[in-house]
C-alpha cells in the first residue's frame, strides 16, 4: 500500500473515532449540542481530509471544512454534503468548544442527517480507491 493510501487510511481511522463518540453521545438525550457538534465537525473534516490525500492535493493544517471541501471540488471530487451544509459545521471545530452555542444555527437532526450521510459516501471512495 502507498503511504498516500496509508495516510488516508490514518485519517479515516481517526474520522470512525470521531464517528463512535457522536453515536454514542446523540443515544444520549442530555448530551451537549457542543459536544455532538465538534464530533461531527471533526468526523467530516477528516473524512474531507482522506479524500484530498487520496487525490494528491496539498493542504494546510486547518479545520475550515468549507476551505477543505472547495479544495476537493476543485480537483474534482464530490462532496458528502452540499457546501452550504458543511459550512454549517464550521463553529463546531472549535467556537463551540469554548463559548456559549447560541451563534451556530444547527440542530441535533440535521448532525445526524450530514454525519449519516458521510458515510456512503466515505464507503463508495474507499472502494473506488481500493482501500480496505
Amino acid at each position: 500500500m502507498s503511504a498516500i493510501s496509508n495516510e488516508a487510511l490514518a485519517f479515516w481511522r481517526a474520522a470512525e473515532r470521531d464517528r463512535i463518540t457522536f453515536d454514542i453521545l446523540s443515544a444520549a438525550a442530555n448530551a451537549p449540542l457542543e459536544s455532538l457538534c465538534f464530533n461531527a465537525q471533526q468526523y467530516v473534516e477528516k473524512l474531507l481530509k482522506a479524500a484530498l490525500t487520496l487525490r494528491g492535493v496539498a493542504f494546510r493544517r486547518t479545520h475550515d471544512i468549507a476551505t477543505l471541501a472547495e479544495l476537493l471540488t476543485a480537483a474534482g471530487g464530490d462532496l458528502p454534503a452540499p457546501l452550504d451544509a458543511l459550512k454549517s459545521l464550521a463553529p463546531c471545530a472549535v467556537l463551540a468548544r469554548y463559548a456559549d452555542f447560541p451563534f451556530v444555527d444547527i440542530d441535533r437532526d440535521e448532525l445526524t442527517r450530514l454525519v449519516t450521510g458521510a458515510g456512503p459516501w466515505a464507503a463508495k471512495l474507499r472502494k473506488l480507491y481500493s482501500l480496505p
